[in-house]
């Protein structure tokens, strides 16, 4: 082989190493960036208009409410924060 075509084949090389470690990294399992129990995710066909128990009129709006608060609290007690 010249000097040519083993710098090439050399380059070939580097390049398909580069590509491999990239490709087995992106593949690492990443945590989130929030974990789950702190996402509030509540399925109500009707738009809840307010999350203030003041201004609950509906009563999908008090559910909705009632369990948020409760929640919180016992969260808040079991966890203390």
């Amino acid at each position: 082989m010249d000097l040519k075509n083993r710098s090439t084949f050399l380059d070939l090389h580097v390049i398909l190493i580069i590509v491999f470690i990239i490709l087995l990294s992106s593949c690492s399992n990443k945590k989130k960036s929030y974990y789950d129990a702190q996402v509030f995710r509540y399925n109500e066909h009707s738009n809840i208009s307010s999350l203030d128990p003041a201004f609950a009129k509906q009563l999908s709006d008090i559910w909705a409410i009632n369990q948020l608060f409760n929640g919180l609290l016992s969260n808040y007690l079991i966890y203390g924060q």
